[in-house]
């Protein structure tokens, strides 16, 4: 497949080159993606899927703490309290 670009499009594939994207990739994902969206909508079982490979494409860095508590653990809601209503000296 042969695309023919303006120069406004050939200086942003340029740039994004340099950073070290991969062309064929991101035209890889941009026509799954299309295709996709396209052929069907999404349901709600197919949820768990879709997040299932975003997180395995893009884990998150190792050591970094979560965010939130889960919020079903009662342990896990209130040391996060705990810890939010703490002196700043003492955490």
């Amino acid at each position: 497949m042969n695309v023919r670009l303006g120069p406004e499009d050939q200086a942003m594939v340029t740039e994004l080159r340099a950073g070290g994207v991969e062309m064929s990739e991101l035209v890889r994902d941009a026509i799954r993606t299309e295709y996709g969206r396209r052929r069907r909508r999404l349901r709600a079982r197919d949820v768990d899927a879709v997040l299932a490979a975003i997180y395995a494409r893009h884990p998150d860095p190792p050591g970094q703490p979560r965010a939130r508590p889960d919020t079903l653990d009662r342990r896990a809601v209130r040391e996060a309290i705990r810890r939010r209503l703490r002196p700043e000296r003492e955490r």
